[in-house]
C-alpha cells in the first residue's frame, strides 16, 4: 500500500533532520521512528506530554482527519 510506503519515506527524511523530539500518533506514523508513539489521539492527550511543551516550542502537525488529530489543537493553546 502506498500509504505505508510514504510514511516510511517520511520517517527516513525525519532521521536526517535536527529534531529535538518527535512524537507520532496513529497506525502509519509508527514508521517514523519517533521518540514517543501513541496509537490514538486520545492516548496522546491522556499522556499529558502535550502539557510539557514550552511557549516557544515549534510544533508541526502532519495529519489526516481520519485519526482526528484536530482534537489536539485545543490542548496546544
Amino acid at each position: 500500500e502506498k500509504t505505508e510506503f510514504f510514511h516510511q519515506e517520511i520517517g527516513e527524511i525525519l532521521k536526517n533532520k535536527n529534531i529535538e523530539s518527535l512524537i507520532s500518533v496513529g497506525d502509519f506514523s509508527r514508521n517514523f521512528g519517533a521518540d514517543f508513539h501513541f496509537p490514538t489521539v486520545e492516548k496522546f492527550i491522556d499522556s499529558k506530554i502535550v502539557n510539557s511543551f514550552s511557549a516557544n516550542s515549534v510544533i508541526l502537525l502532519k495529519a489526516s482527519h481520519s485519526i482526528g488529530l484536530e482534537k489536539l489543537i485545543s490542548h496546544l493553546r
